[in-house]
């Protein structure tokens, strides 16, 4: 199947043939700032917030970061962060400012 354009007019969406499988593609570094943006706004909760504030940082230090010999310096640093995220993370201590969603 080939992909959609998704309602927030970025990103592309293809849904699997095979299962109940969703896939959402950002071909650009636009579409990635725009994503940052609501995120930040509408946090997520669990460890997914702190994978996408670690994603945040690696992103902002990149596109902070404009000439190749700059981002050639911030790589360690970034592939440092990823190696901290998802399976990988060991600090699962939320930042005071989250919101915890409570049965209330």
């Amino acid at each position: 199947m080939d992909y959609i354009q998704s309602t927030l007019g970025i990103g592309k969406v293809r849904l699997s043939r095979t299962g109940p499988n969703v896939t959402f593609k950002v071909n650009s570094q636009r579409e990635i700032a725009i994503i940052v943006a609501i995120f930040t706004k509408y946090k997520l909760n669990s460890t997914k917030y702190l994978n996408f504030i670690a994603f945040a940082r690696a992103f902002r230090l990149y596109m902070d970061n404009n000439s190749l010999e700059a981002r050639k310096k911030v790589m360690p640093t970034i592939k440092d962060i990823k190696g901290d995220m998802n399976k990988q993370r060991v600090n699962f201590n939320m930042p005071p400012n989250h919101y915890n969603i409570t049965s209330y």
